[in-house]
């Protein structure tokens, strides 16, 4: 099983709790990597997972957002984290990258 499937079961099973979990982050995440809409709460709206990179970091960082649409179209972040993904460069230079795999939401 992929490990990124796997972080995102698991947040998804956070979410499931009907809590948010969002932690105080940057506002250096500036540059977006995905994008991504789909029903993940189950009640018939898209909802939307971006990805962001801290782009003014040496070993660029993203930042996981999950974020649920309301019925007024507006949207209510419920998970955000700077640890879920790797960093692209985590010893900071280009002999070290890590890159991402493309995101999806299944069934949703």
């Amino acid at each position: 099983m992929n490990k990124y499937f796997k972080i995102f079961v698991l947040a998804f099973s956070l979410l499931a709790t009907g809590e948010s979990f969002c932690q105080q982050v940057k506002n250096n995440y500036t540059k977006t990597i995905y994008s991504i809409e789909g029903d993940l709460n189950r009640d018939g709206i898209a909802d939307l997972v971006t990805v962001k990179q801290d782009s003014a970091s040496k070993y660029k960082p993203h930042l996981l957002e999950i974020k649920f649409k309301k019925s007024d179209g507006q949207y209510e972040i419920v998970f955000t984290s700077e640890k879920t993904l790797w960093e692209i460069y985590p010893d900071g230079d280009y002999n070290t990258a890590a890159h991402l795999e493309d995101l999806q939401i299944k069934k949703g």
